[in-house]
């Protein structure tokens, strides 16, 4: 893709690139707002699994995040000495240590995702009118083929429901 002005339709390859280099752009924009706060990548994936999830251990953590019980060792004692999560030993066995978020961690994870909503509220802004009914269209499309792929999934079918919701042949369940 030569990142000009597309016409035609795309191809699912060409629309996964786009995504990617979106997805590549945005990637890039978080990054350079995570240095005014000093927080890498690695630490806000920490404070996001933290928010979802609570108090989890560090074994659970290395492997939410796929790194070594080393690397986390390392990101947890960098993030409690920030002050961002704490470390508590378990009740029942005190070889288990469980990371939790701070109340400093909680408010600079809000400060990260307001941030970043406030940054894609601008670009979308940056957009024509018309490119951001385009775009509504698109995502309104996208979330309904992930509904439907997702009854796919959990029924075990493989077959492709089509725009509509019904697989050929098949009754409502209504």
């Amino acid at each position: 893709m030569d990142g000009g002005q597309p016409t035609g339709e795309y191809d699912s390859e060409q629309l996964l690139e786009l995504c990617q280099q979106v997805m590549r752009s945005l990637k890039e924009l978080r990054w350079r707002e995570l240095l005014p706060l000093r927080l890498t990548m690695p630490q806000l994936k920490v404070l996001h699994v933290l928010s979802r999830r609570g108090k989890v251990s560090a074994g659970e953590l290395a492997d939410i995040l796929a790194v070594s019980a080393p690397t986390v060792t390392d990101l947890v004692e960098r993030m409690a000495a920030m002050g961002l999560v704490r470390k508590e030993r378990g009740r029942t066995d005190r070889r288990v240590v469980y990371v939790c978020m701070t109340p400093a961690g909680e408010e600079t994870l809000r400060q990260v995702r307001q941030e970043h909503w406030s940054v894609v509220r601008e670009l979308l802004a940056e957009m024509t009118g018309e490119d951001r009914a385009a775009l509504g269209r698109s995502l309104e499309a996208l979330r309904e083929a992930v509904v439907r792929y997702a009854r796919r999934r959990e029924e075990g079918s493989t077959t492709r429901i089509p725009r509509g919701g019904k697989e050929a042949g098949r009754e409502d369940d209504s």
